[in-house]
Parts: C-alpha cells; structure tokens; sequence
C-alpha cells in the first residue's frame, strides 16, 4: 500500500477524532459556571473586532490574516490568559450595543467607554487615549475654522459612534460629562464603518468626516484617501475591551482577570511598545 492511500484511509479517523475534540471542547465551555472558565475550558478567546478599520484593526488579504494594534493588543491578552485566539468580524453598531452574545466572548475594537454603552456592556481598563479630528477632502479650500466653516454642512460618521452623538449634542464621557459639538446644524450621513466614510469623502460626497486622529493620519499616509485633517482635537477617548452584560455566564471575572492583564501590560511597557509600532507615538498614557 502506498503511503498516499495510507494517508487517505486514515483521514476520515483525524476528521472524527478533530471532531470528537471540538465537542469536547464544546462541552467542557458549556458546563462553565462563568465567561472566564467557559473561555479557558474552550481554550479560546472569541474576539470581536472591525476587519476595515486600519491601522486598529484589518483583515489582510494578502497574508491571509488580521493585523493591528487591536489585534496584537487581543492576542496578547489571550496569550496572558493561556488561550488561542480567534477574531471575528462584527458591525460597530451590533458590537456597541450588546448584540453578540453567545457567540463572541471580547470586544477589542477601540470602543470608547460611555454611560450609555455601560448600560449594556462591562468595560475593563482602558489600554489606550484616542482624539477625535475633523478631515476634510484634500481639494476643499474653505474650511480653516471647523467651528464657523462646518455649520450646516454634511459630514459623515460611523453609525452609532461617539462622533455621531458628538454631532447630535448627546455625548457623555467619563469624568468630563456632557461635551457640545462646536459644529452647528450639520447633515449627518451615517455609514456602517469609518473607512466607509472616509472613502466617500475622498470621492466627494461628503463635506467632512470625524473619526479617531489615527485611522484619518493612517489614510493619508498610506495614500489611500485623498483627504486632510483640519483643526484640533475635538475630545479624547478612554478606549476599553469590552464583554456584554447581561451575557448568559457571569462575566465578573472575565473583567476583572483581562482589566488585570491590560493594567500589567501598562507597566511593563507592552502597550506602549505596540502603540510605537502602530501609531508611530505613544497613545498608553492620559492626555495631561
């Protein structure tokens, strides 16, 4: 017998016995008490982040597998809970609003902590500080001052992000509670990630567009977008991991264990690392 029909007579044992391992697993996940033992017992961190969300978090094609500060940041938390790690893509709005339970475990998508996501989710630590900018397309001459050139004009977001409620006078932040849009009587236009918005403003369909400082710097550099970024900071972000809240096993302990993972990375200088090798500056520390 050749070594290439031996091969094909034992392959429906391996597929049984990977079967037989993933039920297991499976199994052993199910008769968890908690989120934390579930995951460990899996040995498997779920991970839910945005496939188009450069240099956070993508999908690389031409190496066939994700890539990001997020990425590296949710690898190296399952790595420190003794666990693989899987990534799956999810819509911000699904995500944000607690729309994924049983079938992912984390958030690890620079979500900015806020009341009204606290509702429905548990935040751990914040890893890092994030600012809100305002860019508009490369060619457009007449926007210098985003607080008089930007009245009434259209300006795209990401469907339920805190640059949406920035334009629509309803975002809270912790310890810095109500912060009002300079921006007067905009026409928001919604799209379903921040990419989305940013390659209909280099198109010219939009006036301007807010989104994290990075993503709108990595579109420049990169070439892909042909936009600018005008004026300052609009507001910083703390941005945390995330579980959902009234997910069907206690989630007490998964928080606590990964906001203890993110509080060590923080001192021993793993997230700065990964900030340097992602954003080019430190984002680790709270703006003074």
């Amino acid at each position: 017998m050749t070594a290439a029909r031996r091969g094909r007579r034992r392959a429906p044992l391996v597929a049984v016995l990977a079967v037989l391992a993933l039920l297991a697993a499976c199994s052993s996940a199910g008769n968890a008490t908690n989120m934390l033992d579930a995951v460990q017992n899996r040995g498997l961190l779920r991970v839910v982040s945005d496939p188009n969300f450069r240099p956070q978090s993508f999908y690389d094609q031409l190496i066939g597998r994700w890539r990001g500060f997020d990425v590296d940041v949710a690898t190296e938390i399952a790595r420190r809970l003794g666990v693989d790690v899987q990534f799956n893509s999810g819509v911000f709005e699904d995500v944000q609003a607690g729309n994924w339970q049983p079938e992912w475990d984390l958030s690890v998508g620079s979500m900015t902590i806020t009341p009204q996501r606290a509702e429905r989710l548990d935040f751990t630590s914040p890893y890092y500080f994030d600012t809100a900018a305002v860019a508009v397309n490369q060619d457009t001459t007449d926007v210098t001052n985003i607080e008089t050139d930007l009245a009434g004009k259209t300006i795209g977001v990401t469907d339920g992000s805190t640059y949406e409620s920035y334009l629509r006078g309803t975002l809270e932040l912790p310890d810095q509670g109500s912060i009002p849009s300079v921006i007067q009587d905009p026409l928001i236009v919604t799209f379903e990630t921040d990419a989305d918005a940013i390659d209909a403003l280099s198109a010219g369909d939009l006036d301007a567009v807010i989104s994290a400082r990075p993503e709108l710097q990595e579109a420049i550099d990169n070439g892909t977008a042909s936009i600018k970024i005008v004026g300052g900071p609009l507001f910083t972000e703390e941005l945390a991991a995330a579980v959902v809240k009234d997910a069907p096993l206690d989630n007490t302990s998964m928080v606590q264990r990964v906001s203890q993972i993110i509080d060590q990375m923080h001192a021993d200088g793993t997230l700065s690392d990964l900030s340097e090798k992602w954003y080019g500056t430190d984002l680790t520390q709270p703006p003074a």
